[in-house]
């Protein structure tokens, strides 16, 4: 029922209305009603729908092409699969068919490119609200190549107004740098760290022995046996019979007295650390 009317300009499918083609005269309230039977009482019930008819103006005007924006660019890699997606709006046009196409600096696509490698998909509706219409038509690349560097895709949709098109170009995509070199170098400059270290200990490691005796010398007292087990670290030798002016106070004391007093060696005196009778070369 339409307004409490009976309505016979549609036709019921089971419990669905069809309305062939709407008209202002469609609108109002739509009843469907339902009679049924229990405890044998006949009960009816009914559950209403408002129809709202609204008239929109046939479009005048050339599509409008939504994407791929004006020339712009995208990123592909050689070899990988791509797709570039046309999307166009055609607005409200019952009676025609949506044109839309790619096309390859000027030329169609089947005509510049093998078509196991470039084709174009059918175009399609994707979406529809009182008549106006959004199409959409994608461009597959198998494999992108260095011949799909450079020529300009060109998205054109068309109606009996006109047409628009907005065009996109495919760009070198760089692989993301490697960071092997850089971990290498790094290797490298810390190994040649450390060597330049290790010569550095190694070069000074006289000065270094001498810094921590200087430091420790009472950790290694003159009277005590090294780990090594050498009693003395130098045997002080000068000549007794005839020494030049200095010679002796420096031998036996100077040298003692710095060596043995701030340093912590050990040295070995003939006069002072080695017996009447005893045997030298014992000592040395």
């Amino acid at each position: 029922m339409a307004d409490c009317e009976p309505y016979d300009r549609g036709q019921v499918l089971g419990s669905n209305l069809l309305i062939p083609r709407v008209g202002v005269a469609d609108q109002g309230n739509y009843s469907c009603v339902a009679d049924f039977r229990r405890f044998n009482r006949r009960w009816r019930v009914s559950r209403t729908r408002r129809v709202r008819v609204f008239i929109v103006p046939p479009n005048e005007k050339p599509p409008t092409v939504l994407l791929p924006l004006k020339n712009t660019t995208v990123e592909a890699e050689i070899g990988q699969r791509l797709q570039l997606l046309c999307l166009a709006f055609f607005g409200y046009d019952v009676s025609r068919v949506p044109l839309l196409y790619w096309l390859v600096d000027g030329y169609f696509v089947e005509d510049v490119y093998n078509a196991s490698d470039v084709w174009e998909h059918q175009a399609r509706v994707v979406n529809e609200s009182y008549g106006e219409r959004y199409v959409q038509r994608l461009l597959e690349f198998r494999s992108v190549t260095e011949l799909h560097l450079g020529p300009e895709f060109t998205c054109v949709a068309q109606n009996a107004f006109g047409f628009t098109n907005a065009s996109i170009l495919i760009v070198r995509k760089e692989p993301p740098p490697s960071h092997t070199a850089a971990v290498a170098g790094s290797l490298l400059g810390s190994l040649a760290l450390l060597l330049l270290l290790a010569g550095l200990l190694y070069a000074r490691r006289i000065d270094l022995l001498l810094f921590y005796r200087d430091h420790h010398h009472h950790l290694h007292p003159s009277s005590s046996n090294a780990a090594d087990g050498k009693e003395y670290d130098a045997y002080v030798s000068f000549c007794t019979e005839c020494p030049s002016p200095g010679e002796e106070e420096f031998a036996l004391k100077l040298l003692p007295q710095v060596l043995e007093g701030e340093l912590g060696y050990r040295l070995c005196l003939l006069d002072r650390d080695i017996l009447p009778g005893g045997g030298l070369l014992g000592k040395l």
